[in-house]
């Protein structure tokens, strides 16, 4: 019997929650995540699980943002997410020193409610290549800050050529063969901002590495659902659509969206911070664009052009060379 379009995406989110919570069971809650013979290899492996995921959250947030705004869709992922936390670690532990709980605060406002409130409306102003191609900047960012905040860190020539590599590929598959500019100039500086953000967010949560992540992904998403508020009494709250949430198929995506692609990817990243450091988990973000592509092709009939396809060779070149390093290590 052949499958509908709309049935192979619910299977594809589905089967995407189901190996997030396999994933979940198998590691005994990510909370006391116990790696095997090499972390290293397994913060890799987690990482490029989270872009997976995150690539398909996009398909998931298209579908959503038919029915509720973008600051609406904001705050229904993340209270899903801070929900599913709980569940996974309900226990409460405090902080040794109020200037952790400070930096919670800071990685709320900003990898929470700044990032994705300036992606989101830079989405609404100027187009999703140029979008793509700006906040694919972040790791540079990242590599920056971390330098400046830890003096000790070093930029390998590896890491700078792989990020030009793969601006280069970004680019292509950002316009997938429509080359049109419009610049927009209010939307790219938004869009600037989220990247910029987004790694003042991996700097911070980097130096509370001593804690749990859940229970510190958990007390970010509360800071976030926090600082949302302002901007919701501004914008507004529809309360009349979340009839329409509840309702399938937009309550399965909204669930993947909070449960997987909120608590349980940013749970697995910030180990992944831990374990490599916020500038090689970073890296895999200029995989984003490539995953997302792929799965709009599948899930939402999206053209893909030749020179995205090549694109994608670039993005993953530049990606191998960021993490030579690490790749020379395995292979001796």
């Amino acid at each position: 019997m052949a499958f509908t379009e709309s049935s192979k995406r619910h299977r594809f989110l589905v089967l995407t929650s189901e190996t997030a919570c396999c994933l979940i069971l198998f590691k005994n809650k990510i909370g006391g995540l116990e790696m095997k013979a090499d972390k290293e290899i397994t913060a890799h492996l987690l990482a490029c699980f989270c872009i997976v995921v995150w690539g398909g959250a996009m398909v998931s947030a298209k579908r959503l943002l038919e029915i509720i705004s973008p600051q609406e869709l904001l705050f229904w992922r993340f209270f899903l997410g801070y929900l599913t936390l709980w569940i996974l670690l309900p226990k409460k532990m405090k902080l040794k020193e109020k200037k952790h709980e400070f930096y919670c605060i800071l990685c709320g406002i900003t990898g929470v409610t700044l990032y994705f409130l300036c992606q989101n409306m830079a989405l609404t102003m100027t187009q999703a290549s140029s979008i793509s191609v700006i906040v694919s900047i972040s790791p540079m960012f990242t590599a920056v800050i971390n330098k400046l905040v830890n003096k000790k860190e070093k930029l390998v020539n590896t890491f700078i050529l792989g990020f030009f590599v793969s601006i280069i590929g970004i680019v292509l598959v950002g316009f997938n063969g429509v080359y049109v500019w419009k610049p927009d100039i209010l939307g790219d500086v938004l869009a600037l901002v989220s990247a910029f953000v987004w790694a003042v967010y991996s700097v911070l949560i980097k130096k509370l590495e001593q804690y749990p992540p859940l229970i510190i992904t958990r007390k970010c998403f509360f800071y976030g659902l926090i600082s949302m508020l302002p901007v919701l009494a501004v914008t507004g709250f529809d309360t009349e659509k979340i009839t329409q949430l509840v309702r399938f198929p937009a309550i399965l995506h909204l669930i993947f969206m909070g449960c997987a692609a909120s608590a349980l990817c940013y749970g697995i990243w910030n180990k992944a911070f831990y374990i490599l450091g916020v500038v090689k988990t970073n890296a895999y973000l200029y995989a984003l664009p490539i995953v997302t592509i792929v799965f709009s092709t599948m899930f939402l009939q999206e053209r893909i052009s030749s020179s995205a396809v090549v694109g994608v060779l670039f993005t993953i070149s530049g990606l191998l060379l960021s993490q030579l390093k690490f790749l020379k290590r395995i292979h001796t």
